[in-house]
């Protein structure tokens, strides 16, 4: 007999108890309401930086740039409040660095 056999068995006779419906809490309005918000925030950024269909590709980029934004609310950024330090992101292990075109330019040189 299969282990999964054995907990379906367990599962019909009872030994198991399945939580019922009153079990489950409620639905949390200012929760979603969070959730739904920065699922917003992560649309925008990625819309901002997608140049073709390959949003996949971007995401990681999107969520690290997202974790490590400092939130004026907060005082802080979410990673500092994970680990109690600052990120070091990638651009910061490359020694004197210098970024090819200024963010205030609207495109890179040619």
């Amino acid at each position: 007999m299969s282990h999964l056999q054995i907990v379906f068995d367990r599962l019909k006779d009872g030994a198991i108890p399945l939580p019922s419906k009153r079990d489950t809490p409620p639905h949390n309005r200012i929760a979603n309401g969070l959730c739904e918000r920065f699922h917003r925030s992560m649309k925008v950024a990625l819309r901002a930086s997608l140049k073709d269909d390959s949003w996949c590709d971007r995401l990681p980029w999107v969520l690290l740039g997202i974790r490590t934004t400092p939130k004026e609310d907060l005082q802080s950024s979410s990673v500092e409040l994970v680990y109690r330090q600052p990120l070091r992101v990638p651009g910061d292990f490359i020694p004197n660095a210098s970024v090819p075109w200024s963010a205030s330019s609207s495109a890179p040189p040619t």
